[in-house]
């Protein structure tokens, strides 16, 4: 069986199928629920303050990982700080 995962741009009606990601993200690295969690990630897709991509199985979400824009004043260069997240798939 051929499985393919597809792999695209989030944008925010994109926000409600990463958010569980999203949290449970948090959650591998201890935070407990916040409601401003979800908020969070969609002022920053909104206001273009980091790049989300989403990763999709059978059309369902199952990972994603975000890309934060930043500057090297050493190196004089643009960089990315990348988050990656993998989600439990469909449950």
């Amino acid at each position: 069986m051929n499985v393919q995962v597809s792999i695209e741009r989030a944008e925010l009606r994109h926000v409600d199928e990463i958010a569980p990601l999203f949290d449970a993200y948090r959650r591998f690295y201890g935070c407990v629920d916040d409601p401003r969690a979800r908020l969070f990630l969609e002022e920053r897709i909104a206001r273009h303050e980091s790049v989300v991509f989403v990763a999709r199985l059978q059309g369902s979400a199952i990972g994603f990982t975000q890309l934060y824009p930043c500057f090297a004043s050493v190196s004089l260069a643009r960089t990315f700080v990348l988050l990656c997240a993998r989600g439990l798939g469909p449950r």
